[in-house]
C-alpha cells in the first residue's frame, strides 16, 4: 500500500478536508504498513537472523556466507558513498578474482605509515607503499628483501630483524646508493655500503704474464705462460724444467723402494733407489715436525758411473697432510756417497715444492738442477726429503700405486763408439793426414779431411777452386747476320744475332747435335721496315704466343731451351723492346 495522506483543508475548519474518521482511517492504515506489511518483507532464512523485539528499531543479522553483493549494491546511492569513506576493518582486504589482495601491509617497518598498503598476488608475495618507501617482501609479508625509495636516509643498527629485515636485504637511496645487510642481529644490525667498481685487476703467480690489467670498461685481460716449451708450472706457481738428458738413448730412471733397508749410514736409516720398482702393499713415511721424512741410497756398484751429465733430475712423488690448510712443503738433497762422506750435489732447499692437495694424495713433479758431476766408479747416489710439516702431519707414500720415481740425466744409450766409453762424447773436425780419417781421443771424435794436393786427397781449397774456375770457357758463342731469308742456329750457337733484316725471315731447324737442356737466345730487330717471322717445325711455343712479325726498329729476343725427349726447342721466352 502507498502512503496515506490525510486532507487537512486549505485553512482551519474551512470544510475541505477529511472527516475525522477518515483521518483516523488513514493513520491506522499507515501504522500497520509500517509495524506489520514493512517487517514483514524482511524473512528469516538460512545464516539471516531477525529481532524484533522494538519493532520500531528490528535487528537483522546475517553469519557465514549469505551470496555476494558488489560495492555498488552496499552504497548509499547506487555507485556512490553518499560522502562516507568506504572502512575496511583490520586484517580484512578487497579480493580480487585471481585470488590478489589489497590490504593493509603484514608487518609495520618503524618508519610512520602503519603498515602502509600492500598488494599481495594470489601465491603471497607481498609489495607495500608505507612512508613514501617501497618494500618487497617475503616469506609471506613477514620479512623485507628490498626496501627503496628511502630519500636519503640510510640504515641504522636498529633497522634489524625486529622490523622484518633479513641477511641480504638491500636498502636503495633516491641516489641509487645500495646497502647490504650482512648482519641482521636485534639493534646491532650491519649495513655494508656497495661501491661501484672502476677497475678489474688480474694478478698471476710468476709462471704467467698479465697484459691489459686492470681494464677499467669492456674488454680482455690477457694471460700467456712466462715460459718456454720445456718447463711446466709448479704447485706455487712458479716455472720449472722438465728434466733434459745430455748424451744419446733414453734417461735412467729410478725408484724409490720404500720397504728395501740399506742400513744405518751416518746415523740415517736408508732404503733403497733402484732402477727396479717393488711394488708390494706400499710403504708410508710420516713426520709431524719439520725434519727429513725419509732417506734412500743406491745399492752398491751402482751407478757404475763417472760423471753425472749436467741437466735436470725429475722427481715424481706422492705426499698428502693430515688436513686442508696451512703452508707444507717439502725440497729434496742430491748427495755421492763414497762409503765414508756425503757429498752434496745439489739441493732445491731455495725453492721447496709445495703440498697443496690436503689429505688428498697427490702427485708431485719437482725438477732439480744438477750441475756436470765426477764421479768415481764406486760411488752411490743418495737423496734425501726435508719436510717443512706447518703444524701438520706429512704423510710420504711409496710403492704400490705410488711408485715414486728419479728421472735422470744418465743415458741408457751406446755404451762405446769407436772405442770411448764416455757417456756424453763429442764430434769435431781437423786437416791432418794425407786423406779422409776419423781419430777417437778421451770424450772427442775428430773428423780429419786434408787439403787436396799433389800427395792429399781431400778437399778442394779456395784458392785452388778459383784457379780452377778461371780456366773454364765462358764467352758466348755467337752467329751474327745482317739479314738473310733463312737463318740456321747451329748446336755450336749460344746466340743468334740478326741486326738488319731486310726480308721475311724463317728461322729454319738446328743443326748439329743439341744436348738435353740446351739454351738458345735468338734476337731479331729488322732495318726500319716490319718483317714476317716464320719457325720450323721444331720451334714450338710454351706459355707464349710467336711473333709473327717484327716491330719497326725494335729489338725482339726469344729465349730457347733443347727438349731432347721431343726434339723440340721450346720457345719459353718473348721480351719486345718497348
Amino acid at each position: 500500500m502507498s502512503q496515506q495522506i490525510i486532507n487537512v483543508g486549505a485553512t482551519a475548519n474551512d470544510g475541505t478536508g477529511d472527516t475525522l474518521r477518515l483521518s483516523q482511517q488513514k493513520a491506522n492504515q499507515n501504522f500497520t504498513e509500517l509495524y506489520g506489511s514493512k517487517l514483514d518483507s524482511v524473512v528469516a532464512g538460512t545464516n539471516i537472523t531477525i529481532d524484533d523485539t522494538d519493532p520500531l528499531n528490528p535487528i537483522i543479522s546475517s553469519t557465514g556466507g549469505g551470496g555476494t553483493q558488489n560495492l555498488n549494491e552496499v552504497l548509499v546511492e547506487g555507485n556512490t558513498t553518499g560522502g562516507e569513506n568506504i572502512s575496511i576493518s583490520s586484517g580484512d582486504a578487497i579480493i580480487l578474482d585471481n585470488g590478489s589482495l589489497l590490504r593493509k601491509g603484514t608487518i609495520d617497518a618503524g618508519y610512520g605509515g602503519a603498515n602502509g598498503i600492500a598488494q599481495i598476488c594470489s601465491v603471497g608475495y607481498e609489495l607495500k607503499w608505507e612512508a613514501g618507501r617501497l618494500y618487497v617482501m617475503g616469506d609471506g609479508g613477514t620479512t623485507i628483501r628490498e626496501v627503496s625509495h628511502n630519500f636519503t636516509t640510510t640504515p641504522v643498527a636498529t633497522d634489524d630483524i625486529t622490523k622484518g629485515f633479513i641477511v641480504g636485504s638491500r636498502w636503495l637511496l633516491d641516489d641509487g646508493t645500495l646497502y647490504i645487510c650482512t648482519d641482521n642481529t636485534d639493534d646491532t644490525a650491519v649495513w655494508e655500503l656497495q661501491t661501484a667498481v672502476t677497475s678489474v685487476g688480474l694478478t698471476m703467480p710468476s709462471a704467467f704474464t698479465v697484459t691489459n690489467s686492470p681494464i677499467t670498461s669492456s674488454g680482455d685481460i690477457a694471460v700467456t705462460g712466462a715460459g718456454v716449451a720445456s718447463q711446466y708450472v709448479r704447485g706455487d706457481g712458479t716455472l720449472a724444467n722438465f728434466p733434459t738428458s745430455s748424451g744419446g738413448g733414453a734417461s735412467v730412471s729410478y725408484y724409490l723402494n720404500g720397504s728395501v733397508s740399506q742400513g744405518t749410514l751416518g746415523g740415517n736409516a736408508y732404503k733403497e733407489i733402484d732402477g727396479t720398482p717393488v711394488i708390494g702393499a706400499g710403504t708410508d713415511f710420516t713426520i709431524n715436525a719439520d725434519g727429513y721424512i725419509s732417506q734412500f741410497i743406491t745399492d752398491s756398484g751402482n751407478p757404475n758411473k763417472l760423471l753425472i751429465p749436467a741437466g735436470n733430475w725429475n722427481f715424481e712423488t706422492y705426499f698428502s697432510a693430515s688436513s686442508g690448510g696451512g703452508s707444507p712443503k717439502f725440497y729434496i738433497e742430491l748427495y755421492k756417497y763414497d762409503g765414508t762422506t756425503f757429498t752434496l750435489i745439489s739441493s732445491n732447499s731455495a725453492t721447496p715444492e709445495n703440498i697443496t692437495g690436503g689429505t688428498a694424495i697427490d702427485l708431485y713433479f719437482t725438477a732439480l738442477a744438477v750441475p756436470p758431476t765426477v764421479l768415481l766408479a764406486t760411488d752411490r747416489l743418495a737423496v734425501r726429503f726435508y719436510v717443512i710439516h706447518s703444524g701438520l702431519t706429512i704423510t710420504m707414500h711409496t710403492e704400490n700405486s705410488h711408485l715414486s720415481q728419479i728421472i735422470t740425466t744418465f743415458s741408457t744409450g751406446l755404451t762405446a763408439l769407436n772405442g770411448l766409453t764416455d757417456q756424453v762424447q763429442y764430434f769435431a773436425t781437423g786437416t791432418t793426414g794425407a786423406d779422409f780419417g776419423i781419430s777417437s781421443a778421451t770424450d772427442t771424435h775428430t773428423f780429419n779431411l786434408p787439403t787436396a794436393s799433389a800427395t792429399n786427397r781431400g778437399a778442394l781449397s779456395s784458392t785452388d777452386w778459383s784457379t780452377f774456375n778461371a780456366k773454364a770457357d765462358i764467352t758466348p758463342r755467337v752467329q751474327t747476320i745482317a739479314s738473310s731469308a733463312t737463318v740456321t742456329p747451329t748446336s755450336a750457337n749460344d746466340l743468334v744475332v740478326i741486326t738488319a733484316q731486310a726480308a721475311g725471315l724463317t728461322i729454319a731447324n738446328p743443326t748439329g747435335t743439341m744436348v738435353q737442356g740446351q739454351a738458345l737466345m735468338i734476337r731479331i730487330k729488322d732495318n726500319g721496315t716490319a718483317r714476317s717471322i716464320a719457325y720450323g717445325t721444331n720451334y714450338r711455343a710454351i706459355g707464349i704466343t710467336l711473333p709473327t712479325t717484327t716491330v719497326i726498329s725494335k729489338t725482339l729476343y726469344l729465349g730457347c731451351i733443347w727438349n731432347a725427349t721431343d726434339t723440340k726447342f721450346d720457345i719459353v721466352g718473348l721480351n719486345q723492346e718497348a
